[in-house]
């Protein structure tokens, strides 16, 4: 369940297509539920974890973490990782707060993707991307990006990658409240 803390065995593999690394060929044997091997849930606390604040500071920094890899004869190694934290929270929900948006470029090329819009937005001295999907407003008329140039905004979206870096994707009108 969403909200659980849990331990998983797998394979950690690079997925070219994303940029990302990921867990593959996960074990679960539900007629041995005790199994060092299983997927197994240490937590079900079920915080709330739908759209978490995150700062930028947060957003931009590295994470380290260690992988623990069993070779044939059960001999354990750890090793330490560092990956980008938006690169470990690719397609995660997330919530940011406090976005100045100084420009902004509304997609126009003929395709389903014209209305989009990217808002180049500044928190904390630091430069950061927001892109939405086709927005509407209430009568059904497309969002235009003079509505979000020069304002702050809090926003919620899915951690998302293009062109060589991440940003947060938002997918509804309703997911960016503007402050000002």
């Amino acid at each position: 369940d969403i909200g659980n803390h849990v331990s998983i065995v797998g394979n950690v593999e690079y997925y070219e297509v994303g940029g990302t690394y990921q867990v593959c060929d996960l074990k679960y044997n539900a007629f041995k539920p005790n199994d060092p091997d299983n997927i197994k849930v240490i937590d079900d606390e079920k915080l709330d974890t739908a759209y978490p604040l995150t700062t930028i500071d947060t957003f931009l920094s590295d994470k380290t973490i260690t992988i623990t890899t069993e070779n044939e004869d059960g001999d354990a190694t750890q090793t330490e990782k560092t990956f980008p934290y938006s690169q470990l929270a690719m397609n995660s929900s997330i919530s940011m707060n406090n976005l100045y948006v100084e420009k902004a470029y509304t997609t126009n090329n003929g395709g389903d993707n014209d209305g989009a819009i990217t808002l180049t937005c500044k928190v904390d001295g630091k430069t950061f991307t927001v892109r939405t999907m086709v927005l509407y407003n209430a009568d059904g008329s497309v969002v235009t990006q003079d509505v979000f140039v020069g304002k702050t905004i809090n926003v919620k979206g899915v951690v998302d990658y293009y062109n060589g870096s991440y940003q947060i994707k938002v997918f509804a009108l309703g997911d960016i409240q503007i402050q000002n």
